[in-house]
């Protein structure tokens, strides 16, 4: 028989539809077989097991040799940092909110042409003050480009001039963008304070993980109109460093490597035109740039547009739907899935934690069982704050136990 020279990837699962046979998955199979988009959609409940599999395809992407990032708004992936070892060292957490990164992500320090920093800074502060009118960026664009023509060009000095405008609903901008800068410490992200010249730090290779510790988001299904100045903030922030990490995947020097991209919580991202777009371009961009796209986030129905468009579950050709106890929502599913909700509808909410739906880039349709690698890994893997509070505290008895043996002459394995 001829051997299959195509690499199928590590195991993750096991199928368990008739006999029992192993899952392999590669995030990148789908570009170098098929030349598809890398594009990847893991839905589901929280405590279902979908941020385990997200970080599970996030280590074995990096022990694979791929620049790999994980975007965790909620700190959950923290514990990645422990298996450090299985990389050869090369994790590394970059905190948002350390207090070094004044004004790194302002818009207009992050783009050179200036038009770029124009359109960007425009997005952003759509995001900011949650939307702008027609007269409001007619008025806005001159303010903006005469900002970005300047000798120190940035946010701050954007808020400066509107706050001293003689027109109502400028100054009326620049009111709501200055409550949005004291809403939250992490404002110094982008509203950079002092002429320092700030610098985005450098992604390197094997796993960075980007953290933003300190950012708030809306509640889960909150209407945008209801959104405090300090979650329109997050939501910005979110934006930006998307947006950041897609200029990393089309850096020249790296264009044609494999690279994989996970961002958690990504309704986050795409709950606003700015945000949707630089996704769409990141799943659309995958093949060219050999950039795979893991999309986290509870419902297929986040990841629609403002406008109701499904363009980027269009671009998904992999799926993982783990539990589901929406009716409605486990209709979508099973449409993404290509199967009948009358034959498989209740299956979604009876799924048991690391059961998921799979359909590979083939089209094939199966239920799975996500594996756990081994102790260490579950343990890194851990978002349940009891159960992570559990770990530590054994860890330190052990620590301890240790320590005493060895004060006592004794040896107590690992």
């Amino acid at each position: 028989m001829k051997r299959n020279p195509k690499w199928r990837g590590p195991v993750i699962g096991i199928n368990k539809q008739g006999y029992p046979t192993p899952v392999f998955f590669d995030a990148h199979t789908a570009i170098n077989v098929k030349s598809k988009s890398g594009g990847i959609v893991v839905t589901g409940s929280p405590g279902s097991g979908k941020s385990q599999l997200g970080m599970n395809l996030a280590i074995m992407s990096a022990i694979s040799g791929k620049k790999t990032v994980y975007l965790d708004p909620k700190n959950d992936a923290l514990g990645m940092v422990n298996l450090a070892g299985e990389l050869g060292g090369k994790v590394e957490v970059w905190d948002l909110n350390d207090g070094n990164q004044n004004g790194a992500m302002d818009p207009y320090i992050m783009e050179s042409d200036p038009r770029q920093k124009i359109a960007k800074a425009y997005s952003l502060v759509e995001i900011l003050v949650g939307g702008l009118s027609d007269e409001q960026m007619t008025l806005l664009y001159p303010i903006m480009s005469d900002i970005a023509n300047t000798d120190d060009p940035s946010l701050t000095a954007l808020v400066t001039k509107l706050l001293r405008s003689d027109k109502p609903m400028i100054e009326a901008l620049g009111t709501k963008l200055q409550a949005v800068e004291g809403s939250n410490p992490i404002s110094g992200l982008i509203f950079k304070r002092g002429r320092d010249k700030p610098k985005m730090k450098h992604i390197n290779d094997g796993l960075t993980i980007i953290t933003t510790m300190g950012l708030r988001l809306p509640e889960y299904g909150a209407d945008p109109k209801h959104y405090r100045a300090e979650e329109r903030l997050g939501l910005g922030i979110m934006y930006l460093i998307t947006d950041f990490i897609l200029s990393v995947m089309k850096d020249q020097d790296t264009r044609l490597d494999p690279k994989t991209v996970v961002i958690d919580e990504a309704w986050a991202v795409v709950n606003n035109a700015a945000g949707y777009a630089t996704i769409e371009s990141l799943l659309r961009l995958g093949r060219s740039l050999n950039t795979a796209t893991i999309l986290m986030t509870q419902n297929v129905s986040d990841l629609k547009s403002v406008n109701g468009e499904d363009k980027l579950m269009n671009s998904a050709v992999t799926q993982f739907a783990f539990r589901c106890e929406d009716t409605d929502e486990a209709k979508r599913l099973c449409k993404t899935l290509g199967i009948s909700f009358d034959s498989f509808g209740e299956i979604f909410a009876n799924l048991d934690s690391g059961w998921c739906i799979m359909k590979d880039y083939l089209n094939r349709v199966s239920m799975i069982y996500i594996l756990q690698q081994n102790d260490r890994w579950v343990r890194a893997f851990e978002t349940n704050p009891l159960k992570k509070a559990q770990n530590k505290r054994r860890e330190m008895e052990k620590l301890l136990a240790q320590q005493k043996a060895e004060q006592s002459g004794l040896n107590i394995p690992n």
